[in-house]
């Protein structure tokens, strides 16, 4: 499964001709595809209640 990765923290003086340089390079045996972030789409409104991850405690684990 293809995973999205976002690099923080880049120069304001980033050009495109930086995100170029590192399209296509070799990292540990595989090329890597790097562009330009595009803004996200619409999303549905989130549910109430069930169903999520959010909020109160995980079960589970251990204290210490």
């Amino acid at each position: 499964m293809a995973k999205k990765l976002y690099v923080g923290s880049l120069s304001y003086s980033t050009t495109d001709s930086s995100i170029d340089s590192f399209n296509g390079k070799e990292l540990d045996g595989r090329k890597i595809t790097v562009n330009e972030a595009r803004p996200m789409g619409e999303r549905p409104p989130r549910r109430e209640g069930g169903g999520g991850y959010g909020g109160g405690y995980g079960g589970g684990g251990r204290r210490f």
